[in-house]
């Protein structure tokens, strides 16, 4: 079963690269040995083996994994966990987001990262978010398919119990090492694995195959929410990424406000609780870190406020072609998008064609092409309503010194 749900997966035979998350354990060493002996699959595997530095084992793990791989002929990558923990982060959580941060800095398009997370794993992780009060995208648990990076993250044995993996391991007689912080019950997964779950087995034999069906149950509510969010976002005239249009968007009922909050927010990465989302909703203002959500003229913004440092005054000169990166402004310039917000591209000398921001304390004034009196820069930030905490990074285009257009959608 192990081997023939991987070996007729179509997701891992149109894979460009297949990288295999890697710890030595039974579970990955088990995964690792069914893909090599696939042999429509065994070319395209690359392994990776991420160093937490969190215990002195780390490096036994390291080196029998590059041993293993060794004896098996497969490329192994090494990475390290450098980066600090945040206050009040779990070292559980501060482990998993690092350890998928440096997967994805390894995927490129047409990759995919094969993780060998089993039925147990997912009934684990339903749990833990039951506890934390998750709706039914958090009870949906892990999916087992789902984007990273450029590539995709892939977990097929989301179905498979442990004990199976168990079985095909011994049967090949395989060697794995064992991470003695498993044992440690003050992990949060790892109490649920050792005090809960092995009592709850015992009344309930076939507890993990009813919880998985659960998950995926509240996975595909989640889906069909998703979907209707999506719905009620355009029938507010929203956008994903876009700033959010408060007047129709009030007209919703509570339930739908919030729905379609967390809908748009999810597109900025931001997952807020309901006591967040309430805040949100009702005071019109959050800050999350380095993000203010904010509103202004009847729009919610959301501001990384990282980007908003500008700094010194810069300016750049660009022949207009290719892409144009420009300081404290997330979206690339190309002569396309330029055009798309009615920059008459064609009739531009490029040859003295310059971006910059704001200059500070200065009146400055706008000459668009084909006009022959200027404008206010500042009166044009305001007809265009572009917000206040925008208007030192948002860009302006210049020709021959004379700004001649704001790059603003």
């Amino acid at each position: 079963m192990l081997t023939e749900l991987l070996a007729h997966s179509n997701l891992l035979t149109q894979a460009k690269k297949i990288w295999v998350g890697f710890s030595g354990g039974i579970d990955s060493s088990v995964l690792l040995h069914v893909l090599i002996n696939i042999p429509e699959l065994a070319s395209k595997i690359q392994v990776i083996h991420v160093n937490h530095q969190l215990q002195e084992a780390a490096v036994d793990f390291e080196k029998h994994c590059l041993d293993q791989c060794e004896r098996w002929g497969v490329p192994l990558k090494v990475l390290f966990l450098n980066q600090k923990k945040l206050p009040g982060e779990s070292l559980e959580a501060y482990a998993r987001a690092g350890r998928y941060e440096l997967f994805q800095s390894c995927l490129e398009s047409g990759d995919i990262l094969v993780t060998a997370h089993h039925q147990e794993d997912q009934v684990e992780t339903f749990l833990i978010q039951l506890i934390r009060g998750a709706g039914v995208d958090g009870l949906s648990a892990m999916p087992t398919l789902s984007v990273l990076g450029q590539g995709y993250l892939y977990r097929p044995w989301l179905s498979i119990s442990k004990q199976a993996i168990k079985n095909y391991a011994q049967q090949h007689e395989l060697i794995w090492i064992d991470d003695p912080s498993n044992s440690e019950i003050k992990l949060e997964r790892n109490f649920w694995r050792a005090e809960v779950l092995p009592k709850l087995t015992q009344r309930h034999p076939g507890l993990f195959k009813t919880m998985a069906r659960s998950a995926r149950n509240c996975a595909a509510a989640s889906e069909l929410l998703e979907n209707f969010a999506e719905k009620l976002l355009e029938e507010i005239n929203g956008e994903r990424q876009k700033p959010l249009p408060l007047k129709l968007f009030k007209t919703k009922s509570i339930n739908q406000q919030i729905l379609i909050l967390r809908y748009w927010l999810k597109s900025f990465d931001l997952i807020l609780s309901e006591a967040q989302s309430e805040v949100l909703r009702t005071q019109e203002r959050l800050q999350i870190g380095l993000t203010d959500i904010r509103v202004f003229q009847n729009h919610l913004y959301v501001i990384d406020q990282s980007l908003q440092k500008t700094g010194d005054s810069w300016e750049i000169f660009w022949d207009g072609q290719g892409v144009l990166k420009l300081p404290n402004w997330p979206e690339a310039i190309t002569q396309k998008s330029l055009k798309a917000i009615g920059i008459p591209v064609g009739k531009l000398d490029w040859s003295c064609v310059s971006f910059r921001n704001r200059r500070k304390n200065i009146a400055e004034k706008v000459l668009f092409p084909g006009l022959t009196h200027h404008r206010s820069l500042k009166n044009l930030f305001q007809e265009k309503e572009i917000p206040p905490w925008l208007r030192d990074s948002v860009p302006l285009m210049c020709q021959k010194g004379q700004i001649i257009a704001i790059v603003f959608g």
